[in-house]
């Protein structure tokens, strides 16, 4: 009986195995999975190449959450989209914003990570496993569906310390002590420090060889949505050539507008896989090879629910 059972899971893996690697899209952007504890370890990996990076950060940093909750710290952040029952469309959309890394599913661990660069990839591959990533499926303690689990252990199976960009930041800096009044005190994440120490490790050597002109459009009367969606995209290896206002509010998500060639770009094919916006074929001159209209419904992004 137990034989059966392992010989009907064998070719059930089997048959999954192949219709991710059918239906995986190629799209060379990054992939993500975030895995929730102390610390929070974010690990993400080029869907084309075996180059991963791993983060490693503190729990009790405070970030600045979407939908106008403020800020937060991750560890808090999580609980509060748990308690709203959110199932990650609060939690992740702000890492990504802050983190500049595309961050498709979440897990829960509860090990201990340890300090060295071999000890944080031993970690990083047990939770990778399939047997861990089959068990966090079954308890539900992810967002992983059963093609997700598959997909991800196909992406991530060759992980190893030469292959990976570690970064610890339980000892390197990325935030500003800060004093409440309650006097407590906390560490605020600063972005600009941040992007300074990780540089272009995320961006796609695809994006860069499209080497098209990205201009962003704010809509909207919502200040500074452009500049954010901006420094998502460049640390990706995008170029972006103006960021600015539109007094022409548009009414959807967002579009975006090129020739249909620009159209079926890496570029425009990872916003799209982003953000979910509407294209615009044009032979127009336009002010960029693409330009991105952020809309009234992305406003809603940093709008309370």
């Amino acid at each position: 009986m137990v034989r059966r059972l392992v010989i009907l899971f064998v070719f059930i893996f089997i048959v999954v195995s192949i219709t991710v690697w059918w239906r995986t899209p190629g799209v060379p952007i990054r992939n993500s999975i975030v895995f929730i504890g102390e610390p929070t370890v974010i690990v993400s990996w080029d869907t084309k190449r075996s180059q991963y990076v791993i983060l490693t950060i503190p729990s009790d940093i405070r970030l600045e959450a979407l939908h106008g909750y403020g800020s937060y710290s991750i560890a808090s952040l999580w609980k509060l989209d748990m308690l709203e029952k959110r199932h990650g469309s609060l939690f992740l959309p702000s890492l990504v914003e802050n983190f500049t890394i595309p961050i498709q599913w979440h897990s829960i661990h509860e090990k201990t990570v340890g300090i060295t660069n071999e000890e944080i990839v031993q970690f990083v591959k047990g939770q990778l496993s399939l047997v861990s990533l089959l068990r966090s499926v079954v308890v539900r303690s992810s967002s992983l569906t059963l093609i997700d689990m598959v997909r991800v252990w196909l992406a991530t199976r060759a992980i190893d310390a030469s292959s990976t960009g570690i970064f610890d930041f339980r000892s390197r800096l990325i935030g500003t002590e800060m004093s409440f009044p309650d006097g407590s005190r906390a560490v605020q994440f600063d972005q600009k420090t941040y992007d300074g120490i990780v540089g272009d490790i995320f961006g796609s050597v695809e994006i860069r060889k499209d080497a098209i002109r990205l201009a962003i459009y704010n809509t909207t009367p919502m200040l500074g949505i452009g500049s954010r969606v901006a420094r998502v995209i460049e640390q990706l290896g995008g170029y972006i050539v103006f960021v600015g206002n539109d007094d022409v509010l548009y009414d959807g998500l967002c579009e975006l507008t090129g020739t249909k060639e620009r159209l079926i770009s890496t570029t425009s094919k990872v916003i799209q896989s982003l953000y979910g916006c509407t294209d615009v074929e044009t032979s127009e001159i336009l002010r960029g090879d693409l330009i991105l209209r952020l809309g009234k419904l992305f406003e809603k992004r940093y709008l309370p629910y």
